[in-house]
């Protein structure tokens, strides 16, 4: 019996996982020791997620986006694959891109834009 730790490939990229916590942590204005006490961890623990040595476990990860208010795509996007395939999936793809402060001004400009489109149609 091999007594090494197994190496397991998450597909997850860690560098894109820890920028895309790093940066929606400091968009929320949290500090590092405010998310580790939201989540219930040492705020190392949450640096080296950050630094990409480490990745959370599922209930940490929800732990991380209801403390955040972030969606898990955001925050995965740049490890899920997608069918881009046709234009709704490609524009999805953009959309799980954005940061939430991003993807807010996205939503209301889509929104009007559908609005200005339906009108149009009926008129």
């Amino acid at each position: 019996m091999n007594n090494d730790k197994e190496v397991v490939d998450t597909g997850i990229d860690k560098v894109a996982f820890g920028r895309r916590l790093n940066a929606a942590r400091k968009e929320k204005g949290m500090s590092s020791e405010r998310l580790s006490e939201l989540c219930d961890k040492n705020a190392v623990f949450l640096r080296h997620i950050e630094g990409a040595t480490r990745l959370p476990s599922l209930p940490v990860f929800v732990q991380i986006c209801n403390s955040l208010r972030v969606s898990p795509n955001f925050l995965l996007v740049d490890s899920l694959k997608w069918d881009d395939d046709d234009k709704i999936s490609a524009i999805e793809t953009r959309l799980r891109s954005l940061s939430p402060r991003q993807l807010n001004i996205a939503a209301e400009t889509i929104n009007t834009l559908i609005d200005k489109l339906l009108s149009d149609s009926e008129a």
